[in-house]
């Protein structure tokens, strides 16, 4: 029997910073392995991107990690004086490629929260697609939990956070 084709897109700007607020104790705090071994246990890992600006320091820290994993980064600078860099709308452009180019893609894991995801979420389902959502709980809005076929927690998959051992090390 052929594995699944799985293709995994993560906002990272959403992500690094609900770890931040969840492993408030931990440098840095996304541990990517057991996300890649989350995605693997559904199937064979086709794409694997990841968004964000990697000109900030927050971010940049995790390059060569995502590196190794395999992930295509994906460099979104700030546009406007909100800090947005347009991630989302670069991610769905992707996604709606990416299932034209690659038809045998039969599962999407988007790791982000956003609602704004949401008209995404039903067009690939009408495809027939199954659509994972993960995301830290606090930060992944209700509604999109309810359009997509699984929804699984990060802190469930990364693990509890740390108890803090000394000085944190993001306020020296």
């Amino acid at each position: 029997m052929e594995q699944k084709q799985v293709a995994i897109y993560l906002d990272f700007e959403n992500i690094a910073i609900s770890a931040g607020e969840v492993y408030k104790h931990q440098f840095m705090p996304v541990k990517m392995e057991p996300i890649v071994t989350y995605a693997e246990a559904k199937g064979k890992l086709r794409v694997k991107k990841v968004y964000a600006d990697w000109s900030k320091k927050k971010f940049a820290q995790y390059q060569k990690n995502l590196m190794i994993q395999g992930f295509d980064l994906i460099h979104l600078p700030e546009t406007n004086l909100l800090g947005k860099n347009g991630s989302d709308m670069r991610l769905v452009i992707d996604v709606m490629d990416h299932i034209q180019t690659f038809p045998d893609i039969e599962t999407v894991i988007i790791g982000s929260g956003d609602s704004d995801f949401i008209p995404l979420l039903q067009y690939l389902q009408s495809k027939n697609k199954e659509v994972i959502i993960v995301g830290f709980e606090h930060s992944v809005s209700n509604v999109i939990k309810h359009y997509c076929s699984e929804f699984r927690s990060l802190e469930e998959i990364i693990g509890p956070p740390e108890k803090p051992k000394g000085p944190n090390p993001r306020q020296e």
